[in-house]
């Protein structure tokens, strides 16, 4: 489900308007992260995975766009965002952030653990990912 404020228009208008305005206030020199963690991640634009036709948009104008990807357990179930992101990643080679939520933290064995197992997933090195730890 959209959130309440997205009711009224498309996905696609949504996130096109945003977009827009991140370009027009933030501009395309400098990265900047884009997270759907407020969206459920099967959720599609057309044939496109709405991440994937987030991220296809954020290229076409420039913008250098870095995706929030996380667990499995919040971002699944399964991993379809999590490879899609990997896609992302392989085309755009800007690197990830992963963000990691309190429940994730403790122990720090199942911390590391959910770290390695997100970076196999996305083929990624660690010196390519920022960390957030949301608590």
């Amino acid at each position: 489900d959209l959130p309440i404020s997205h009711k009224k228009q498309s996905l696609a208008e949504h996130f096109g308007d945003v977009l827009f305005q991140v370009k027009k206030s933030w501009g395309n020199q400098h990265p900047l992260y884009l997270d759907l963690s407020r969206y459920r991640p099967d959720i599609a634009i057309g044939r496109d995975t709405a991440v994937e036709w987030l991220f296809g948009r954020a290229r076409q104008l420039g913008l250098l766009a870095v995706p929030v990807a996380g667990p499995e357990v919040v971002r699944g179930p399964g991993t379809a965002y999590l490879e899609a992101v990997a896609r992302i990643l392989r085309r755009d080679g800007r690197g990830v952030a992963l963000r990691i939520y309190g429940p994730e933290l403790r122990p720090v064995g199942q911390l590391i653990a959910s770290l390695s197992q997100l970076l196999e997933t996305l083929g990624v090195r660690p010196e390519a990912t920022d960390l957030f730890l949301d608590l």
